[in-house]
């Protein structure tokens, strides 16, 4: 018996946006909400969770992300837009948007990899797939009030445009200080 690894695959920001990103993260910060922030380490953008996989079927999951990621071009994604999820009284996120530029490749992208992962028994997501960046998950409601209104003065924040390149196959470690994650496989776009 082999054993599980909690996985997700991930498309990286362009490490010339952490600075805004940073900046934005510590206006946020002003609010004193009971928010768990992420680390820039954890900045990027989910296309799909795995969960806990038997680690013998890795070989398989990064043969059907070489496959998703070969029927897709590389393209650019516009970083900007703040907001939570979901929205009203109990957010449980805090984000910051990402927007295809070309208008579909990104949406293509998730589409091959949830197929490909189809294939190999993983069960669909069962959620509409929303580009972003999570900032910090809310813990309790101490302080959303402020952060709501942090989030709204800075609704339009753009940070700016990010190159995807290739997909990345993470592994997640749950650790006391936090999660861990470390690339297990990259998947270079080229449709």
């Amino acid at each position: 018996m082999t054993a599980a690894v909690r996985l997700f695959v991930a498309l990286e920001i362009d490490s010339s946006l952490r600075p805004g990103i940073a900046a934005i993260q510590d206006s946020l910060r002003a609010s004193n909400a009971d928010v768990a922030w992420t680390r820039p380490e954890q900045w990027h953008l989910t296309i799909r969770f795995l969960g806990d996989a038997d680690e013998s079927g890795l070989p398989g999951i990064v043969d059907a992300l070489h496959r998703a990621a070969s029927t897709v071009p590389p393209f650019t994604m516009h970083v900007r837009g703040l907001g939570t999820f979901p929205g009203g009284r109990r957010p449980r996120v805090a984000w910051l948007g990402i927007e295809d530029l070309s208008g579909h490749r990104l949406s293509l992208l998730a589409g091959a990899v949830e197929r490909g992962l189809g294939v190999l028994g993983f069960p669909p997501e069962g959620r509409a797939f929303r580009p972003h960046l999570t900032l910090g998950r809310i813990r309790s409601a101490r302080g959303v009030e402020r952060l709501q209104e942090i989030i709204a003065a800075h609704a339009s924040a753009d940070v700016g445009t990010s190159l995807a390149r290739e997909l990345t196959l993470f592994q997640s470690e749950l650790l006391p200080g936090g999660a861990r994650y470390t690339a297990l496989a990259t998947s270079a776009l080229q449709g």
